[in-house]
């Protein structure tokens, strides 16, 4: 037990720093200087970075870097908060997907980042469906579609306006398949 413990403690670990690299990565694609993480920044910052669907990763990062032209947006998210309200930013609301696409409009990011529900469209949750209640895995998919229509019509925004987007999901997630995207 002790043995497996800190096998799994060593993936977790790998798996942490692959993302980090690849955050590091995405930022350096974008103008940030990845190597400096200087506690003081400049005061001259361009250009917004958002998430949705994504707890704050690349834009936390971006408030602890220096030397880029990258201002951290929000990050939208059941778990962050909507400072207007004190309510986590549940975008199965139609209320908080309006107010995401006033803000987006509005503040017009550089660059958005999209994080759908991976787990209603992981390969291993698509291969568990057959053992589940058919009626649960319908329902579940119909509330993750309309996240993931909801991630397309923002991507669709960004590249109307000439910015950009990333939809950060598995290779073999099934989200590929839908429609939207």
């Amino acid at each position: 037990v002790g043995e497996l413990k800190r096998r799994i403690g060593m993936v977790r670990e790998k798996l942490v720093e692959k993302e980090q690299d690849t955050m590091v990565s995405i930022l350096a694609v974008l103008g940030a200087d990845p190597r400096s993480f200087r506690r003081e920044k400049k005061q001259a910052v361009r250009r917004l970075v958002s998430e949705i669907y994504s707890p704050p990763r690349v834009t936390e990062m971006l408030k602890h870097m220096s030397n880029h032209k990258l201002t951290p947006g929000l990050a939208f998210d059941l778990t962050t908060i909507d400072p207007d309200d004190g309510m986590p930013w549940d975008l199965s609301l139609e209320e908080k997907q309006n107010k995401v696409l006033k803000k987006m409009r509005r503040e017009k990011p550089l660059f958005v980042i999209g994080s759908p529900p991976c787990t209603r469209f992981s390969t291993w949750q698509y291969l568990n469906d057959v053992k589940r209640d058919p009626a649960i895995v319908k329902e579940e998919h119909a509330r993750a579609k309309v996240h993931l229509q909801f991630a397309a019509q923002v991507y669709r925004e960004q590249v109307e306006g000439g910015r950009f987007f990333l939809h950060e999901h598995p290779e073999f997630g099934t989200s590929w398949n839908e429609d939207s995207i």
